[in-house]
């Protein structure tokens, strides 16, 4: 066994062996990997194309609906695609987008809550100020105030 091992030619062969047996499962591997790339790119390009959705309309639409409409996909597929994307659920981030506007409006116009609410697709104050304080824990006036 000492002199095969020794043998400079068996060492070739052993080493060309492994080569051709490598080859095959390397081209499998990179052939799940591209496979795996197009699922994520189509996903992302999804992703994308929710937020461009979500840019133009959140101040008219705040139904999960629409957007998953205007994308092409159901409504659980938008919320999944919205998960691994950025680790919140389709409404959560149609939600804070319409705080972060609301937000944004109360502390740097001086536009009455009245109005806030309606450019946000409120037709309800009162329904605004609930849905405000469920997602940032206090009232409009509050917020105004800090």
């Amino acid at each position: 066994m000492q002199q095969e091992f020794d043998n400079q030619i068996s060492k070739i062969l052993d080493l060309s062996l492994i080569q051709h047996l490598l080859y095959p499962l390397i081209i499998l591997m990179s052939r799940y990997a591209d496979i795996k790339l197009n699922v994520q790119d189509y996903r992302q390009d999804q992703f994308s194309q929710f937020i461009e959705v979500l840019e133009q309309s959140f101040k008219q639409e705040h139904r999960l609906q629409f957007y998953a409409k205007n994308i092409g996909v159901s409504t659980r597929k938008l919320s999944e695609i919205c998960q691994a994307k950025s680790g919140k659920t389709a409404k959560k981030i149609i939600t804070d987008r319409i705080i972060t506007e609301s937000k944004r409006l109360m502390k740097y116009t001086t536009l009455p809550l009245k109005d806030i609410a309606n450019q946000l697709g409120f037709k309800d104050i009162a329904y605004f100020c609930r849905h405000f304080k469920k997602a940032t824990g206090y009232t409009p006036s509050e917020y105004k105030q800090i």
